[in-house]
């Protein structure tokens, strides 16, 4: 008796049963959007959010899937900075003890903005260089600071192209 009962109601479940629906639906408890010139943002409380992005090799389209899918509210709008090609620029002694080298070789003159932050955020040095076409090895001082931690942001703008290359180094200053 107890294993018809356990059949009749497994057929019931598999006949009148449904699996996933196709319908839209966001199980948040609360949540907004906020729109700028180019870009919407979307946000949500109550569960956590995942999107995934993925990209082809030339990063000619962007698929995304998840709840809040960001998108782009323009077709012309600035892409973020590209960032240096692997031997494009150097730091050339990292731990550094007094004096950081960094080389940055290109073949566009340019201007290179090269800024230290200290591991709370706060600017401790900061060095503008105008740059040639066979590039250039540059200098910072470090000698004032203490044992710990810094982050070397390095910028290029090359005149010509108008491209810009940004990227970030974790720093370590020892005696």
């Amino acid at each position: 008796m107890k294993n018809c009962t356990l059949l009749f109601c497994a057929l019931l479940f598999f006949a009148f049963g449904k699996g996933q629906s196709m319908q839209a639906s966001v199980i948040n408890v609360s949540g907004g959007t906020y729109s700028s010139q180019n870009y919407s943002y979307e946000w949500s409380i109550g569960e956590l959010v995942l999107v995934n992005e993925m990209k082809d090799a030339g990063n000619n389209y962007v698929l995304t899937n998840g709840f809040l899918q960001p998108f782009m509210r323009s077709e012309n709008a600035q892409k973020p900075p590209a960032v240096f090609r692997q031997q494009e620029f150097r730091v050339l002694n990292n731990p550094v003890k007094d004096l950081l080298r960094v080389q940055l070789a290109t073949s566009q003159p340019g201007r290179l903005m090269l800024c230290v932050y200290d591991d709370r955020g706060n600017i401790v040095s900061y060095r503008e260089v105008a740059v040639s076409a066979s590039g250039t090895i540059e200098n910072v001082d470090m000698h004032g600071l203490t044992i710990g931690t810094y982050f070397l942001k390095a910028s290029f703008n090359a005149y010509a192209t108008r491209e810009e290359k940004t990227q970030t180094y974790k720093l370590l200053k020892t005696h």
